[in-house]
């Protein structure tokens, strides 16, 4: 039993790896399609000021010579300030995904370049509907805790072995014993010893059971918690594609009604 927790003991351990290796893999994908966001954003903002500042500077013109309502250039003005708060912001954020990737990669943001302006692709990814079951039980974080659980049901079975005694004839028989009386006596007696051996720890192999089997139930509560949570980092995933995509889709409209404006 014991060898067999150590073989899953060892399956454990692999998993582990693995969780490390996606989880790096997916933190530097997610601030790469995020910095490249930002870049598109930045763009877009930049475009719309530009011509936001136009529409003001007419708007002004119009207002002097009363065609046009002071609410109107005051209105334009606020949503001016704003698009400029935003591209702050969103510059912000730019710095704060090259700092996330220099670290990642094990450089000082000092000395982190990028070889190439991260874009956005040209088509989006189609929207994902629902990740099944099948596919959270194949995440590696979990399979090692699953690893851990079987590991310690061979741990438990090792510690409820461990309350009963255990004895061999052949250990207690020399071959010049091998009459019936001798054989009788020394196995008895090779009994009885056995017998009395774990009296005088009966009491801390009970309690090893009890701490065996209720930490078997802890790892079975992780493991629930486990798919729980991993079912709502799906859900959040797919809920943050789909925020993206809106939002990128709504800035890129704004800069065309802002375009259209400009020409009319």
């Amino acid at each position: 039993a014991l060898s067999k927790a150590g073989f899953h003991d060892y399956n454990r351990q692999k998993f582990d790896y693995e969780t490390a290796y996606i989880a790096l893999s997916s933190n530097l994908v997610t601030n790469w399609y995020d910095l490249a966001y930002s870049y598109e954003s930045e763009k877009i903002l930049k475009e719309r000021i530009e011509l936001a500042r136009k529409e003001v500077a007419l708007l002004k013109q119009r207002y002097q010579r009363q065609r046009a309502k002071l609410v109107d250039l005051l209105s334009q003005q606020s949503s001016l300030k704003q698009m400029e708060s935003d591209l702050e912001a969103v510059k912000y954020q730019k710095e704060l995904y090259k700092n996330s990737l220099s670290a990642l990669l094990g450089k000082s943001p000092l000395e982190f370049n990028l070889n190439t302006i991260p874009s956005l692709p040209e088509k989006m990814p189609k929207q994902i509907g629902s990740v099944s079951s099948e596919v959270l039980l194949k995440r590696p974080d979990i399979q090692a805790d699953l690893e851990s659980l079987k590991a310690q049901d061979r741990r438990v079975a090792a510690t409820v072995s461990a309350q009963y005694p255990r004895f061999s004839i052949s250990a207690s028989v020399r071959q010049s014993d091998i009459t019936l009386n001798n054989i009788f006596e020394n196995w008895s007696s090779s009994i009885v010893a056995s017998l009395l051996a774990p009296i005088y720890d009966a009491g801390s192999r009970e309690a090893d059971v009890k701490i065996a089997i209720n930490k078997r139930r802890e790892l079975i509560f992780n493991l629930k918690k486990l798919l729980v949570e991993a079912a709502v980092e799906v859900a959040n995933a797919i809920k943050s594609i789909e925020t993206k995509q809106k939002s990128y889709q709504i800035a890129k409209q704004q800069l065309l009604i802002a375009q259209k404006k400009e020409q009319s």
